[in-house]
């Protein structure tokens, strides 16, 4: 029988990281921290667009030849 792709490529696999993981709940994080965390970011998502958009606009009409 024809082994399917996943039994092939375990064969020569590696782990992507030696960390051995538990299910041990370290911390949780509530919804309102989450919340307080997202409103002191958004500022700096803010000005990311903004000079994104700039970069943009300034890029627009420049032409890149090899």
């Amino acid at each position: 029988m024809k082994k399917s792709i996943d039994e092939r490529v375990k064969d020569f696999a590696k782990p992507a990281s030696s960390v051995k993981h538990s299910k041990k709940i370290v911390a949780s994080i509530s919804r309102a921290e989450v919340t307080k965390l997202n409103e002191t970011i958004k500022a700096k998502i803010k000005q990311n667009k903004k000079e994104r958009e700039e970069s943009f606009e300034e890029a627009r009409d420049v032409i890149v030849k090899d």
